[in-house]
């Protein structure tokens, strides 16, 4: 379950939940050690914000800070993308 959100953020969340899904090619990496949980292992609200969705992972050794902590993932994501696979 998810933690109450920041009331003056509410609108905001509400209105962009709301928008269609993004089209481009996408590749989403969750981190594993956020601090705010393991990321769900079901892909579905990632293919449902994402219609073009090439590739989903949760990695381990990372947070927030992709670059920094995993760029070896990062790479890969990107090297993905512009393949074009």
């Amino acid at each position: 379950m998810n933690a109450i959100g920041e009331p003056r953020f509410i609108e905001i969340e509400s209105w962009l939940s709301s928008l269609p899904a993004i089209n481009v090619p996408a590749v989403v990496l969750r981190g594993e050690d956020s601090g705010f949980g393991r990321p769900p292992d079901d892909p579905s609200e990632d293919s449902s914000k994402f219609s073009n969705l090439k590739d989903r992972k949760n990695v381990s050794g990372a947070g927030h800070d992709f670059p920094l902590q995993r760029p070896d993932e990062v790479i890969s994501a990107l090297m993905l993308l512009l393949e074009g696979n």
